[in-house]
């Protein structure tokens, strides 16, 4: 089993370029890394758990506190705001 990390010069990418449109300091691309998989390891448990019919059986009040963290997160917007930039749709 790999334990390598996803490639995550693309969003990194986005978020270097909405960092800089929002005149924010960039963390460093492995930090941003860290915090990306934990994002996409949410979504992706929250969609296995749609498709098998078992949403409702997650913790509601951690499904709640993930979906706070994400909305409020900076790292999120900078990364919405560089895909803009380039004229990407999410």
């Amino acid at each position: 089993m790999s334990t390598e990390q996803p490639d995550r010069s693309l969003q990194y990418h986005w978020y270097l370029t909405g960092c800089n449109r929002l005149n924010r300091e960039p963390l460093p691309i492995d930090e941003f890394t860290v915090i990306w998989q934990e994002y996409e390891s949410h979504a992706e448990m929250l969609k296995q758990a749609e498709r098998d019919r078992k949403i409702d059986t997650l913790n509601a009040s951690e499904r709640i506190r993930m979906e706070r963290k994400i909305q409020a997160d900076p790292i999120l917007k900078a990364v919405l705001v560089g895909q803009a930039e380039e004229g990407i749709s999410s």
